[in-house]
C-alpha cells in the first residue's frame, strides 16, 4: 500500500495556449474577478485517479486509487482546519467490511462525496466470493458511525444492471443540495439520484436522460470525469464529440448550455458558484490545435499562453462568459504557470473557493478568486 506526503511539489495552473473562445459566448469584464489566486494544499502521487470532496467546514477528504490495486485497498484521507492531513484508520477497507459484517468480500472504495448532510459517501466495488459487492456506505465523521445505505441488491435492481453491476464502475457526484452515483457498464450506464434519511432506508431514483433531437450519437457511457453535479438536481456533462456542455435537469431533459468548440478537448465538468459556472481549461501534451484555426490568427507561443483562458466563468442566466488568462494568475514564483492537467473541480464554501486536482505533479490545489 503506497501513499503520499513528501516534499511540497510546488505547481501550476495556466493560460491555455489553445484555440479562440466560443463564438456564442460575451465576454463580461465588469463581472469578472480580476485575479485568480492559487495556493497548493498537500502533494499527493501525479496521475493516479484522485476523489476528494469539502464538507461545509473547509474539512477536505480524499482517496486515490492505486494502479494496480493495492493490497488491502487505498486509504481516505482528511485535512483538516489546521491544515496537518491524517488517515481515517476507520475507513481502512479491512475496518470497513468488518464493520458492515462483510467477512471474506475483496475490493477497494472507488469514490467518495460529500453529501448534503454533510456526511461523507463511498463507493465500494468488490466482492464477495462469487457474488458482487458494490454497495455505497454512509461515515458520520463526528460519531464514527458507518453503516450501508445502498446495498448491492438494491443498485443492482434501481440500475438496471442486474448482475452487470459485477463490472460496473462507479462515481460518487454531489453538491450542496444533491447526491449522485453515475455507474458505467461497457453496455450501458445509470444516473441514480441518493436521498439519504435519519432512521430509514436510502430512497434511490433513477434519472433517464432524454437528448434533443438535434444531439444525434449523443451518449453518456463515457468517464466520471465528464460529469458534475450542480444545484437543485442538475447535472452538467461535458461531451467531448459535441464540443458541448449539456445540462441534465431533474426531469430528465437534456439542453445545450454552452459551446466549446474551440477550446481544447479536455476539461473539468463545472463547478457552480451562486448561478456561475466555472471550468478549467489546461495545457498538457494531449491537447492539440484545432486543424480549423490559422496559426497566424494565434501568434507567437508566447502570446498565446498569455492570451488565452485558463478558466472560463460562464452565467448561463445572461450568457455572459468570463475568461482569466496568465496574467490575472497569483502563484508561487516556483509554480510553473504552463501547464496544467485539471481533474474534476470542487467547491469549498466555507473558504469560498474552489479545489482541484492537478494530475501532472499531483497537487491538490486552491483557486481563490478576487475582484481586487
Amino acid at each position: 500500500m503506497r501513499r503520499i506526503i513528501g516534499l511540497m511539489t510546488f505547481l501550476l495552473v495556466c493560460g491555455c495556449d489553445r484555440n479562440p473562445a466560443p463564438s456564442d459566448t460575451t465576454p463580461s469584464a465588469d463581472e469578472a474577478p480580476k485575479s485568480v489566486e492559487i495556493r497548493p494544499i498537500t502533494p499527493l502521487l501525479p496521475r493516479l485517479l484522485t476523489h476528494f470532496s469539502v464538507d461545509s467546514k473547509g474539512n477536505l477528504y480524499w482517496l486515490q486509487e492505486s494502479d494496480p490495486p493495492a493490497a488491502g485497498g487505498d486509504l481516505v484521507f482528511l485535512i483538516g482546519v489546521g491544515g496537518v492531513p491524517q488517515t481515517l484508520e476507520a475507513l481502512s477497507v479491512g475496518n470497513l467490511l468488518d464493520k458492515l459484517g462483510l467477512h471474506g468480500a475483496t475490493g477497494a472504495i472507488h469514490s467518495l462525496a460529500i453529501g448534503p448532510d454533510d456526511a461523507l459517501y463511498l463507493l465500494f466495488i468488490g466482492s464477495h466470493g462469487p457474488a458482487p459487492v458494490y454497495f455505497v456506505a454512509q461515515y458520520i465523521p463526528a460519531s464514527h458511525g458507518l453503516r450501508i445505505v445502498a446495498d448491492t441488491q438494491r443498485l443492482m435492481q434501481e440500475s438496471g444492471l442486474g448482475v452487470s453491476l459485477a463490472l460496473a464502475r462507479g462515481s460518487l457526484l454531489s453538491s450542496a443540495t444533491d447526491l449522485w452515483l453515475w455507474v458505467r457498464h461497457t453496455d450501458g450506464y445509470a444516473l441514480l439520484k441518493l436521498e439519504s434519511h435519519a432512521d430509514t432506508e436510502m430512497t434511490i431514483h433513477r434519472l433517464q436522460p432524454q437528448p434533443p433531437s438535434e444531439a444525434r450519437n449523443w451518449r453518456l457511457n463515457g468517464e466520471a470525469e465528464q460529469l458534475s453535479a450542480g444545484m437543485h438536481g442538475v447535472l452538467y456533462f461535458v461531451e467531448p464529440d459535441h464540443a458541448t456542455l449539456w445540462r441534465i435537469d431533474p426531469d430528465g431533459s437534456v439542453s445545450a448550455v454552452l459551446s466549446l468548440e474551440g477550446l481544447p478537448q479536455a476539461a473539468t465538468p463545472p463547478a457552480e458558484i451562486e448561478g456561475r459556472l466555472f471550468m478549467v481549461f489546461g495545457d498538457s501534451p494531449r491537447f492539440a490545435f484545432a486543424s480549423s484555426v490559422d496559426q497566424q490568427e494565434l501568434g507567437d507561443s508566447s502570446k498565446r499562453i498569455a492570451e488565452f483562458p485558463a478558466v472560463l466563468v460562464y452565467s448561463p442566466l445572461d450568457h455572459k462568459s468570463n475568461y482569466f488568462y496568465r496574467s490575472h494568475l497569483i502563484a508561487p514564483e516556483s509554480m510553473p504557470l504552463q501547464t496544467l492537467d485539471p481533474r474534476q473541480l470542487t467547491v469549498d464554501v466555507a473558504n469560498n473557493t474552489l479545489v482541484t486536482f492537478d494530475a501532472g505533479t499531483g497537487e491538490l490545489l486552491r483557486l481563490r478568486f478576487s475582484r481586487q
